[in-house]
């Protein structure tokens, strides 16, 4: 009779074990699990702020490669190799209008003209002529870009001297000064006292226009 007096006693200490082992097992998964969804919080944001820390290194890269090509120096020339080469397409069909058959010259190629030799780079090199415009010496400088101020900038050199005929050779100079375009023609065949290579803006319209609208390209 002892022994059926306790069983119940001993099976409500059992259960009430069970019960508060179950109760203990439970919040540590609820733990557990809140502690996993913070993790990923945590990774969540970190991807997202370095995802936008890349967009704003991106946008800072581009900002600054656009402040340095706003920066960098303008390469548009008044005078060109592309427009040097529309300028000779331009010259073989004006010669074949006048009849007449004109060289291309250049300081690696220069023409003697007369004795006179042209171009050259600079007018610091010797020559035993100086050319002149409107009874007035002028600063002719041989140019690749036709920019240089205050000078008669030689972009191109034309004559018909080399060839057989005409009797009378002529000699163009296609200067750019300050921006504006001129075509300069001779046909000065001997010396003078001044020692002077005399030039007269040329009258032909259509030499004068083409060359003007090449350099406005």
């Amino acid at each position: 009779m002892k022994k059926n007096k306790y069983l119940p006693i001993l099976f409500g200490v059992v259960v009430l074990v069970s019960v508060f082992s179950w109760f203990i097992w439970g919040n540590s998964q609820s733990n557990n699990k809140f502690s996993n969804n913070n993790d990923n919080k945590v990774e969540q944001t970190s991807e997202t702020t370095d995802k936008k820390d890349d967009t704003k290194t991106t946008e800072t890269e581009n900002v600054k490669k656009s402040d340095q090509i706003e920066k960098e120096p303008s390469q548009n020339h008044l005078w060109t190799a592309e427009k040097a080469q529309a300028l000779q397409s331009f010259i073989s069909e004006w010669q074949v209008e006048m009849n007449q058959f004109y060289t291309s010259y250049t300081p690696d190629s220069p023409l003697n003209y007369y004795g006179y030799l042209t171009p050259k780079i600079s007018t610091v090199e010797s020559d035993s002529m100086t050319p002149a415009l409107n009874d007035s010496p002028i600063n002719v400088e041989w140019s690749d870009t036709g920019d240089k101020p205050g000078v008669y900038n030689l972009v191109a050199v034309y004559s018909d001297y080399e060839q057989s005929y005409p009797d009378v050779k002529h000699l163009y100079y296609f200067v750019i000064k300050d921006g504006q375009s001129m075509v300069l023609h001779t046909s000065q065949n001997q010396g003078n006292e001044n020692n002077w290579l005399y030039f007269t803006e040329t009258e032909n319209i259509d030499l004068k226009n083409g060359f003007k609208t090449i350099v406005g390209q």
